[in-house]
């Protein structure tokens, strides 16, 4: 089978090779590729949270599985993923180094765009600027969280969710859950 390679020459992570043969409704679309324009019955979702992987299965692959095999006929779908297998840690963090500023802005991009921003905060991890990405969305309407009570900033998560009316689950399992809910409930 060839390996194919997205629009910056990466080769694509699991999440997407798993979408990518799972389903023809749903569509995956990795930073920094193009993002379309909203389309009358398409339903964005972007996966906001921890990028770390701590575990054998990161949790963007792992709700890209459950998403694809819930649904006999899948709505359309398109999931806009941060992840970027090209990603670079030591790249400075300016907005005049291009290849940061270009990941920032898509990020943002594709929040503003998306009609589900789903949060993971993995409790190994810090995620400080999923922390202030949930805090630019909390008020949109648009959020899933999923917050383990480990999670450094539990007790401020929970909180904040609470009071703008957003759901917050502890597992992995229960978020899949609330997007499908979500899914469903958009129609």
């Amino acid at each position: 089978m060839a390996t194919s390679t997205s629009p910056s020459g990466a080769t694509p992570d699991p999440a997407t090779m798993a979408l990518s043969s799972s389903s023809s409704l749903i569509q995956p679309i990795m930073a920094p590729s193009p993002l379309p324009p909203p389309r009358h019955g398409q339903t964005f979702i972007f996966l906001a949270g921890s990028t770390t992987t701590t575990s054998s299965t990161p949790w963007r692959t792992a709700l890209i599985h459950d998403l694809s095999h819930h649904f006999t006929t899948p709505p359309p779908i398109t999931i806009f993923n941060p992840h970027r297998s090209d990603w670079d840690s030591s790249w400075i963090e300016s907005p005049a180094f291009a290849p940061w500023a270009e990941q920032v802005s898509w990020e943002l991009n594709a929040q503003e765009l998306a009609d589900i921003i789903v949060f993971y905060f993995d409790p190994d991890t810090q995620a400080p600027m999923s922390l202030m990405e949930l805090g630019l969305f909390v008020k949109s309407g648009k959020c899933v969280v999923c917050c383990p009570e480990r999670y450094w900033k539990w007790g401020y998560v929970t909180l904040l969710c609470e009071r703008w009316g957003v759901e917050v689950v502890g597992t992995l399992a229960e978020l899949g859950e609330a997007v499908v809910r979500r899914l469903e409930a958009i129609g």
